[in-house]
């Protein structure tokens, strides 16, 4: 008789708007860690915030951004 193993794996970030995406999908070509100059670097957004991590792992540094929103205003 053999054991089956069932282990369903999720693989989804943590971040508000980045909720679902896989690892390849929070993965970002465009930014440079500040700490270390590294290009591998994740990205976990948010609402009015961005985090970004740098995956070195001589580095780990973390860094935050604040998005620019638009706040819509009714006519009175």
């Amino acid at each position: 008789m053999t054991k089956q193993n069932n282990a369903n794996y999720n693989m989804q970030s943590r971040g508000y708007k980045t909720k679902g995406n896989s690892y390849e999908d929070r993965y970002v070509n465009d930014k440079v860690c500040p700490e270390c100059g590294g290009t591998s670097i994740y990205k976990d957004e948010w609402r009015t915030t961005i985090s970004y991590k740098c995956i070195s792992r001589s580095c780990r540094h973390n860094w935050f951004e604040k998005k620019d929103i638009e706040i819509k205003k009714e006519d009175a």
